[in-house]
């Protein structure tokens, strides 16, 4: 369903108040939000380090606690080799732009984007140079990419002929495809399939769908049935997780749905006893996701495909986390701010079944 959403921010403004261009950006950029899966946040996990400039810190770290072992670290940089840790200040743009940015190791470069055009930083040259120039009226709202694809979402805020479209770029051939669309949500590359959350026309019901990049041949692989989610989904090695809360014997609980994109098949759902799931990530076959119920601390835990257990993992209070195999960043609260703590994932949790329909 197509609409003139910045004619009628436009006309909503009272005569005596004047918005520049950037902050109306910025409010359709919000509202375009508010109408997608985002997360719970009860408190912002990162400050700026300071204005048109930001250090994006890329290391890799040999070490770690274990998660049942609250110990902290004498000083992570001390177990950082020299060269392994690198310090990249990116002036013009601002902290909360870069904090998005992807690494390319492909091109041993970050891609961002300032909601206008997208960026390229090479790590190598420390240069940044223009990836995709800037379009009058036009909001860059998501970009993702792989070795092979680059892909991005344009909301056009014309006022006769508002719409949006999605912008392929094939890095290998460096030709573009566009499609133009209505309302989407939720890029998500694996290969060369994207997956992305489709609004459609009005009276269609919402849905996750499969474009392979090669034929453009598109399928309906999920209609949501649920009231929504708290988290995207996450679509790695064929393998869809897509969750929804859903109102269960007048209780509020989160379900994942879990599909092999590959041979187009549904390959199980599974019920966690929680009403919020927040920054669900696959990850070797187990779907790592922060839980809580209102009003409650929340938890990590994950679900193992393999054997279709919930696992439960003992951590401090968190507000957000990331992870990559058994290694799991937690932005742990102190005081007013927040700060990033790494551990490693010790097999001792506890267990229970999930519910598997």
């Amino acid at each position: 369903m197509q609409q003139d959403i910045k004619g009628k921010l436009d006309s909503s403004i009272p005569e005596h108040i004047t918005l520049s261009e950037d902050k109306k950006r910025e409010i359709l950029i919000e509202a375009r939000d508010r109408v997608s899966p985002r997360d719970l946040r009860q408190k912002r996990l990162f400050k700026p380090m300071s204005v048109g400039a930001a250090i994006i810190v890329l290391s890799v770290v040999l070490s770690f606690p274990y998660v049942s072992d609250w110990q902290e670290q004498a000083s992570i940089s001390s177990q950082i080799k020299e060269g392994q840790l690198k310090k990249v200040i990116v002036e013009g743009h601002g902290y909360s732009k870069l904090i998005n940015a992807t690494y390319d190791e492909q091109t041993d470069a970050m891609i961002y984007t300032d909601n206008k055009a997208i960026y390229t930083y090479s790590l190598a040259t420390n240069q940044e140079k223009l990836l995709v120039a800037s379009k009058e009226h036009v909001v860059i709202t998501e970009v993702v990419l792989n070795e092979k694809w680059l892909v991005w979402y344009e909301l056009y805020m014309e006022i006769d002929n508002g719409h949006a479209s999605i912008h392929i770029l094939n890095r290998d051939s460096n030709e573009t495809f566009i499609m133009d669309d209505t309302l989407q949500a939720d890029l998500q590359l694996d290969g060369d399939y994207l997956a992305r959350l489709s609004f459609g026309e009005q009276g269609v019901v919402p849905s996750y769908r499969i474009l392979d990049l090669e034929t453009l041949k598109e399928t309906v692989v999920h209609e949501l049935v649920g009231e929504g989610a708290n988290s995207k989904a996450s679509f790695k090695n064929g393998l869809l997780v897509i969750p929804e809360q859903l109102s269960i014997n007048k209780q509020k609980k989160v379900k994942f749905f879990v599909y092999d994109v590959y041979r187009d098949v549904k390959i199980g759902e599974y019920i966690v006893p929680y009403e919020f799931s927040l920054n669900v990530t696959l990850t070797n076959n187990k779907i790592f996701s922060q839980l809580l119920n209102e009003g409650q601390p929340s938890i990590l835990a994950y679900i193992d495909l393999i054997d279709g257990k919930f696992h439960t993992i003992e951590v401090p209070e968190f507000d957000d986390y990331a992870i990559f195999n058994d290694y799991v960043a937690l932005s742990v609260p102190i005081k007013e701010s927040n700060t990033v703590s790494l551990y490693k994932i010790e097999r001792k949790t506890e267990k229970k079944d999930a519910y598997v329909q």
